[in-house]
């Protein structure tokens, strides 16, 4: 009852407005929703730049800290051990294996390298034999602790190693400090022994500070403070940002943490600025606009109604010594051409019905000439394509790529990428077209089902250990060979491993297996723990261009072309493909053929009968 209530108040209100009013009430609307999305944006803008502005600080931090860790502190540690390893005394005292020798042309080594690079921070020397025993230390007396046990972990790398060059080697003392070690060869070719020099870093960052006027610390992984500059913040502390930036030296291993303090009153000032700048933009925009409009709409709307009012009312009076305002090319003109048209109105509808059929007709005939078309396209999409790639490949070879820079051969690579993944999308829009068309022929053959899955595992290796995923392949050695087109065979099962593992998490497993099932037919079963499919969704993901439509589906790059090719392969050979699946848990696809893809002799029943998915 209310909301009837309601509903024809409205109705009534509005109805009953002034045309005028209501369309300066939305015009006003439409200038204050234009003046919030300003707004809005402008704040997101601002926030999207002090966020690129943070982004940009710690990435130039980052890469001061790795170039004084990576260059300046390791040529420095990098000379003074030559200067001391090719020293011929020091050379002898390992010749020798003198304890007394030794330890006394450590001592002169010392000096050499407070001489050489008075900031290097030597902490810790060693003699270590060509079998990694030992032969002579030193130790400076603010170490308290040794790096001779971590010396030793380093024998297997040294061992393998070029014994001709110097291993680096950074490290945490059991204390948690970060430390550098530099093993490097005594003798040359001749390996009389190793040279080990340990220091500490840190001196290597004094002074990062003072370039990007940050107050910067170095922590432990713990969060023990290991060094600080003196720069000083004159900025209130609600307008200093903090950022702690780790810095990974190899493996991707934290190897110490800096925080960052900085001020940003100058960029905050800027788009304080700049806000302000765009609001009033905006709002003197709208004004400008609300009137430019009112004038616009008075002259070329509110006028014409007014001479249709005046005609309508005079011909309603009877009177018809009238004039019919002047056809005009806009919208009032339509009150007075739909009195001429309503006549006509019959013969349009019934050609317009015609020319629906004929469209409908056309298009039908243009449906079935895409399949012909994309079939006969094949030559044409592919040979641009291969050169592409072909190029590509030629300019990021080995001999060509060291005359390129870096900028060069990451778009060759590129190149490549992107030709090989457009000729792959190419390949299955063809294929399934071909299909489609009937004009997709087998090509059968004896194929060994062992060989073409192994052949299938190595094609998505590469992505399966990028992600950590473990691939088993438990078929059985003992299995028939299949009578099949090969190629169709190995796509099918190259498109469901590519599923599996873009589908499956880090660290996850899949597992391929294949038999007889009690019917006679042979199947290839493959399973992963991945995200799974919902029931209601087992149907649609095997229809061209469908995915399961989920966040993290469509975070994967895809056509949605992958199963619907493997069933018409399969169907191609007479068999099926099923799936079974469990949201959360994982998914295993079956690939079932016909009895009479077996080759007879070399079936071997006994021991191969077994339930599907056992």
């Amino acid at each position: 009852m209310i909301e009837n209530i309601i509903k024809n108040f409205l109705y009534g209100f509005l109805y009953n407005i002034k045309l005028k009013t209501a369309l300066y009430s939305m015009m006003f609307l439409m200038g204050m929703i234009f003046l919030g999305v300003q707004l809005y944006t402008i704040t997101n803008y601002s926030t999207f730049i002090n966020k690129s502005n943070s982004n940009l600080k710690s990435n130039v931090i980052k890469a001061l800290v790795m170039e004084r860790l990576l260059f300046h502190h390791y040529v420095d540690s990098l000379s003074v051990v030559e200067k001391v390893a090719r020293d011929p005394l020091f050379r002898n005292s390992f010749v020798t294996e003198d304890s007394e020798d030794i330890q006394n042309q450590l001592g002169i080594a010392i000096v050499k390298a407070q001489t050489l690079m008075p900031d290097l921070d030597v902490l810790e020397m060693y003699a270590i034999g060509t079998d990694f025993d030992f032969l002579g230390s030193w130790q400076s007396e603010t170490q308290a602790l040794s790096s001779l046990k971590e010396v030793d972990n380093q024998r297997g790398k040294v061992m393998n190693s070029d014994n001709l060059n110097a291993y680096s080697h950074f490290y945490h003392s059991e204390d948690g400090n970060p430390l550098h070690m530099l093993i490097f060869p005594v003798g040359g070719v001749e390996n009389y022994g190793f040279f080990v020099l340990v220091t500490s870093p840190l001196p290597s960052l004094i002074g990062i500070g003072d370039v990007i006027n940050a107050k910067i610390e170095v922590n432990t992984i713990a969060g023990k403070v290991v060094f600080e500059n003196n720069q000083k913040l004159t900025a209130a502390e609600s307008d200093i940002t903090q950022q702690i930036i780790p810095i990974s030296i190899s493996n991707g291993k934290p190897y110490l943490n800096v925080v960052a303090r900085y001020d940003d009153l100058a960029a905050v000032d800027q788009m304080s600025k700049l806000n302000a700048f765009s609001i009033l933009s905006a709002i003197i925009g709208l004004l400008v606009s609300l009137y430019i409009v009112s004038t616009v709409l008075n002259i070329s709307m509110f006028n014409r109604i007014r001479e249709i009012s005046v005609t309508m009312t005079k011909i309603v009076m009877g009177s018809t010594d009238v004039t019919i305002p002047r056809a005009r090319n806009d919208e009032l003109s339509v009150v007075r051409e739909q009195l001429e048209k309503i006549v006509a109105y019959e013969k349009e509808r019934n050609q317009l019905n015609n020319d629906l059929i004929l469209a409908r007709k056309e298009a039908e005939v243009s449906n079935m000439a895409k399949s012909e078309f994309l079939t006969n396209m094949s030559h044409e999409l592919r040979t641009p394509l291969n050169a592409i790639i072909g190029f590509s490949e030629f300019m990021t070879c080995e001999f060509l790529s060291k005359n390129l820079d870096d900028k060069y051969r990451e778009y060759a690579h590129d190149i490549r990428n992107s030709g090989i993944h457009l000729l792959n999308i190419i390949n299955d829009i063809l294929d399934l077209s071909k299909i489609e068309a009937g004009n997709m022929i087998l090509s059968p053959g004896k194929v060994p089902v062992l060989n073409i899955v192994e052949k299938s595992i190595k094609l998505i290796e590469i992505a399966a250990q990028a992600k950590s995923i473990t691939v088993n392949n438990i078929i059985p050695n003992k299995l028939p060979d299949l009578y099949v087109d090969e190629r169709m065979v190995r796509q099918a099962l190259i498109n469901i491993l590519s599923n599996a593992v873009k589908f499956t998490p880090q660290s996850g497993n899949i597992v391929i297996n294949a038999g007889i099932n009690e019917e006679g037919q042979f199947y290839i079963a493959i399973s992963d723990n991945g995200i799974g499919i919902e029931e209601d969704q087992l149907e649609n993901v095997i229809s061209p261009f469908s995915q399961v439509d989920d966040t993290f589906t469509r975070e994967q790059e895809g056509t949605g072309l992958g199963l619907a090719l493997v069933k018409s392969f399969m169907e191609l050979h007479g068999g099926e493909i099923s799936l079974e699946s469990s949201w959360g848990v994982g998914t295993t696809v079956f690939l079932v053929f016909p009895e009479r893809c077996l080759v007879d002799n070399m079936r071997q029943k006994e021991g191969l009968i077994a339930i599907a998915g056992g």
